[in-house]
Order: C-alpha cells, then structure tokens, then sequence
C-alpha cells in the first residue's frame, strides 16, 4: 500500500515550488502522487497531501522534518500501513471520495460461480452497464438516467409485492409505511425509467441531505463508512437475478430503496448515521472491523423490540422477503443488543444470518451505537463542515474557536424562537376549567407571588389568540401586566399548532445546510432536531478540547 502524509505550509513567495522539489528521486522518495489547495480555514496556508511508494517511508519522514519552520505547527501523517502511531487515511473533501468509490470487493460487472446470474450472459451483460455508470462517476456530476427492462420490473414487483404483505407484520413502526419517501417508492418498479434525482432518492436529499452516489458493488467497511461522514450513501443500480427474488448475496436497487433510503430521509436517523461515519474517519482498522459489525448487525440486519412484539429495522431484512421471513423463525438465534458485545461477532455476507441481535427499542439501538462510535480511539476529533463539504481536524485553537461560535449562534436562534413561540403559552400561560381560571404556564407555577397576582384583579386578561399573542411585549423581569386565556389547555395546544403553520410575522429561522433551505424554527419537533445537531456539536468540542489539552 502507498505511504501517504498530509501537512500545511505558509503561503510563501517559491514555497510551493521548493516543497514539490523536496519530494525526488535525490532524496530517496519515489513520488505517486501530489494534490496542492488553499487551506479554506486560513488564507496564509496551504494543503499538501503527498503519496509514495511504502519503501520510502523513512525518507519521507525525514523531508518532513527537514522542512522545519516551514511547516504549520501541525502535521497530520495519513497513511494506509500498519506502521504504530500512522493514522490511516482518510477523506478530506467530499471530493476525495472519488478516489476510492470504485474499489470494490464483490462482484460489480464481474460474478462468481455461485451467483444466481453467473450463467445468464444478458444479465452478466446488463450489470456491466451498471458498472460502468458507477465507474465513470464523478462527485458533482448527473447521475445518468437508467431504463429498466420488462424484466426488471416483474422482479422488482415480485419482491415489492412480497415484502409489502410482511411489512405490517414485521416491519418496526420507523421504517416503513409512514414515510412519503417509502410510499413513492411503491411507483417506482411501475415506471419505465429510473433517476437517483428523482423521488425517492430525492426525499433523502431534500429532507436530511444526504445523496445517493452510485457504486459498481460491495465497498470495504472503510470507504462504505467514510460515505456516511460526508451523508453520502453509496448504491447500486441493478436489480437482482429474476431466478432468486427472495434474496440476494449483494446489495442491489431493491435493498437500497426498500431498506436504507427511507430511513435516511429521517432527520434523527440521517444525524445518527453520520456520526458513525464521522468516527470512522482516521479509526485503526481494528476499530473500523468492530464498526462494520455493529452496523451490520444494526443498520443492516437489525431487529428491536415494539411493545410486546419484535420488529425489524435493517435494510438487509426489509429488502429481502426470503430472509425477512426466516429471521422470525426459531432457526436463527436471537440475543440481547450490547454494542460491545456485537462488534466481535463474526457474519457471512452472502447467506441468512445464524445470529440477530434485539435492541429494547429502535432509540435504544442508536444510542447505543452513538455511544460505541463516539468512544473511537483515533488521537483526535473531527468534524464535517456542510458549508464546504469537507472534513476539519479540530487540533487548533482557531478550529475550536469556529466551532464555538457555530454553535453559539445556533444557540441564540434557538432561543429566540422558544422565546416566541412559548412565552405566553408554555411560560404564563392561563386557561378555563369549568368555568374558572387556572394556570397552566411554568413561570406562574413556580412563582407564588406572580400565581396570586396572575389570579387576581390586577393584570388584564385577554382571550389567547395566537395572532396576537405573537406582537405582544413581555416583561422578563417584572409580573406580566397581560395574560391570554385560551378556552382550555387543549385549545391552546391545538391554536399552537394551527398558528405555527400558517405563522406570517417575524419569526426564528436556522439554515440548514445539509438541505440547502431555511428552516423555520416553529414545532417542538424541528426545534428537537436543532438541539440534537447541537448536542453533538459541543460533544465534538469537548472531545477537541480534551484532546487539544492534553496534547
């Protein structure tokens, strides 16, 4: 495997030339490959990533040291061997991922003996087109519309049709049926044509932004993972063979629309799955194996339990009827979900699987592999900046100042829009009971002298309409000197609502820069969504700052 190092340099009159001159012949070093770019966070920096053949390890180090005080304070060393304290590499531009979207390890164009289609030279025919789509595939390019074959759609019937009886039976509540995203795939085996820019991969973009990049076959654990960091998920095209619908031995279009795009239109889920992705990056390959276990048997063939039942969740089960069905038999053996555990079971790739392991529930299945990712032993932290699609090492001072701010101003956003929205209601909030009224509103509730005052004579009461309620001034420091007095607590609830969806006047906003749209912040549950981004957000902070002082 190459040698591969990253580091920065100042932007200095013949620096660049210098350094390309350092990496020769005459200095031991048989150069592969060499990428230059501006530094993005600082404007006297630039990039340098350098590949070289892995027998001129050694002299590579020594150009590095020789550069001295040319370089930047801080040299990342990415590279593919084994050698001790060598971080592999990893994507740093969403760009990058170009460079390893084709190393696949099964099948793509090319099928083994035992594969339904081995003997079939139209189907062998056909995944070459495929293939080929993926392998001239760039980032930023128009992912080539398919048209499917008669032939494809019967298949793609069959397994829909199949799958949708099993669905109410043995589908988890959260990954099927409810969903705009699942409910438009239902169309698409009935047209003659097919875009990953079209619905239902368009959900995922439009509601999580994470897009749809095509790939030939099966990705190493590695690169399938570092997808997620940048929420991109890698798919197929093609379809399984017609003679073995129940199941396949490889990822194909059914287990990618039935399986895993409707859960990536899920905003929670879509945030679960990067952070995965995230502690993938710069991970030893010992960790990265018990990372693909965990995902494997979560993401992949998970099972939780839904109330009193047990109900499956991994897109390797809602995708394949055949094994959908075998998994809740008495022929595989089931056990208790523990992350540790997990990771160092071993799993065939190409056959039902002998274990599957029960989460208490599907939020207890993420948090629990949330808390297994975040402990990856990589000697820094790292997170995704949407604004430039890329990958930034938090080991500077300035980073973590960036990241602070960040989410200091999401903090202010939310704040607003709480402030707004729940002032009068959540806060002071008063409300008829049978003919008299009470008080509902936290503030009142934990103040005895503003609950006599709101109760007595002297504030002025106005019927709560939410039209009004939203331009009225408030007092954070005194009792109010106005209360709104909806009809009943329901109805002020159900007001909330109605309001909040037709809201015209000023109000919270936040950019959501994984869908490129404005999000206003005006449900309880959009306003959840921002504080679990911002949750990890300072988790990533604190993770920097321990590392950053301990360094």
């Amino acid at each position: 495997m190459e040698t591969n190092k990253f580091f920065k340099t100042n932007k200095k009159k013949n620096h660049l030339r210098s350094h390309h001159s350092l990496f020769s012949q005459e200095n031991g070093i048989n150069l592969t490959h060499i990428e230059s770019r501006p530094s993005r966070m600082d404007k006297d920096q630039y990039k340098f990533f350098v590949s070289v053949d892995p027998t001129c390890s050694q002299a590579l180090d020594d150009v590095i040291k020789g550069l001295g005080t040319q370089i930047s304070d801080h040299v990342h060393d990415l590279s593919h061997n084994k050698q001790k304290d060598t971080v592999p590499w990893f994507p740093n531009d969403i760009q990058d991922l170009d460079r390893f979207a084709n190393q696949i390890l099964s099948y793509g164009s090319e099928l083994d003996s035992d594969h339904p289609g081995f003997t079939d030279p139209v189907y062998r025919a056909r995944r070459k087109e495929f293939a080929d789509i993926a392998y001239n595939y760039r980032h930023g390019q128009i992912i080539p519309r398919v048209e499917y074959t008669e032939e494809e759609k019967a298949t793609w019937g069959t397994v829909f049709k199949e799958l949708k009886t099993l669905y109410p039976l043995h589908a988890c509540a959260n990954t099927t049926g409810s969903s705009p995203c699942w409910r438009n795939t239902a169309a698409t085996g009935r047209t003659t044509s097919h875009s990953w820019r079209t619905c239902p991969a368009s959900c995922s973009v439009t509601c999580t932004g994470f897009r749809v990049r095509p790939a030939a076959g099966l990705l190493s654990p590695r690169d399938f993972l570092a997808g997620l960091a940048f929420r991109v998920i890698y798919s197929t095209q093609y379809i399984r063979h017609r003679s073995k619908p129940t199941y396949t031995p490889e990822p194909d279009i059914c287990h990618e629309l039935l399986g895993h795009v409707p859960l990536f239109a899920d905003s929670s889920f879509a945030q679960f799955s990067q952070e995965f992705g995230l502690a993938s990056l710069g991970a030893p390959d010992e960790f990265i194996e018990k990372l693909a276990a965990v995902y494997w048997f979560t993401v992949e063939f998970g099972l939780c339990k839904q109330g009193s039942e047990i109900k499956a969740y991994g897109a390797g089960l809602l995708s394949s009827f055949g094994e959908l069905q075998y998994s809740f038999t008495d022929k595989p053996k089931l056990q208790p979900f523990d992350a540790d555990r997990t990771s160092i079971q071993k799993y065939p790739i190409t056959e039902y699987q002998p274990v599957y392991f029960v989460a208490e529930s599907f939020e207890d299945a993420k948090e629990k592999v949330k808390k297994f990712a975040a402990a990856s032993p990589k000697p820094f932290s790292v997170r995704y900046n949407p604004y430039t699609q890329s990958i930034e090492v938090l080991d500077n001072t300035q980073q973590l100042k960036n990241l602070a701010d960040s989410i200091s101003s999401e903090m202010g956003k939310l704040c607003e829009a709480l402030q707004k929205l729940y002032w009068f209601t959540v806060e002071f909030g008063l409300c008829k009971q049978n003919g008299t009224v009470k008080a509902y509103g936290a503030g009142l509730l934990s103040s005895y002298g503003e609950l006599v005052y709101a109760l007595s004579n002297e504030p002025e009461y106005k019927p709560f309409n939410p039209e009004e309620t939203a331009v009225q001034p408030y007092q954070d420091q005194t009792y109010q000197p106005v209360y709104f007095v909806s009809e009943s607590f329901e109805d002020a609830k159900t007001k909330m609502r109605r309001y909040s969806a037709t809201i015209k006047r000023p109000f919270a906003v936040r950019y959501d820069p994984f869908t490129c749209s404005v999000e206003v912040l005006d449900q309880p549950g959009k306003i959840q969504n921002a504080l679990s981004q911002m949750r990890e957000e300072l988790k990533t902070l604190h993770s920097a700052l321990e590392t950053f002082s301990s360094s």
